[in-house]
């Protein structure tokens, strides 16, 4: 009886030594003011740009592109493979204001509107990707602390799509909610 509680020990110990997989308690966790989330995942954004447009008959206002990116892109470069958004609002004056902006539609027209795309595991020199989610619905919402210094929040639905725009999967959950500097460039015709 004693051999076989023996073996029972041992074996229920191998067991569990095997079952056991590595800690993940040495992963550093995504901050919650540099995150971005896809269906759950969390990825860290690292570096933003924000690109003045101009003021486009076509649009009822001024235009922005703010890019958000992890910090495996060299923006200066363009190179490298990670997660980023690009994200296009439309405002009053040639100033961004802060508020909530609503999709309306891509590309973005109206005042107080935006439209997005999400990429994750993006090569920006071949556009070979993951995911590529196009924003079909929701809000983003901007505030300023300071000369370029912005928190964007942004909680929407998007489609991933393929390279012939075939919606793979919709109803896509995604939230931003990045805070820092961003770069600030004009655009050069």
């Amino acid at each position: 009886m004693k051999a076989f509680q023996l073996y029972t020990f041992v074996f229920l110990s191998v067991v569990m030594v095997l079952s056991c997989s590595k800690d993940d308690s040495d992963k550093q966790p995504v901050p919650d003011n540099k995150a971005l989330i896809v269906n759950g995942t969390a990825y860290e954004l690292s570096q933003a740009t924000i690109t003045y447009e101009g003021l486009d008959p076509l649009n009822e206002g001024h235009q922005y592109e703010l890019t958000i990116v992890s910090a495996s892109f060299d923006m200066e470069r363009g190179t490298g493979t990670g997660e980023g958004l690009g994200l296009t609002i439309i405002t009053a004056g040639k100033e961004i204001v802060e508020g909530t902006y609503t999709f309306d539609g891509d590309p973005a027209r109206t005042l107080n509107s935006f439209s997005a795309y999400v990429v994750v595991d993006f090569n920006i020199e071949t556009w070979e990707r993951k995911h590529f989610f196009v924003v079909t619905s929701g809000t983003v919402n901007i505030t300023q602390d300071g000369i370029h210094n912005y928190t964007v929040n942004m909680s929407v639905k998007a489609d991933d799509i393929d390279d012939d725009d075939n919606i793979i999967t919709s109803n896509n959950t995604i939230t931003v909610n990045y805070s820092g500097t961003f770069t600030y460039e004009e655009y050069d015709e």
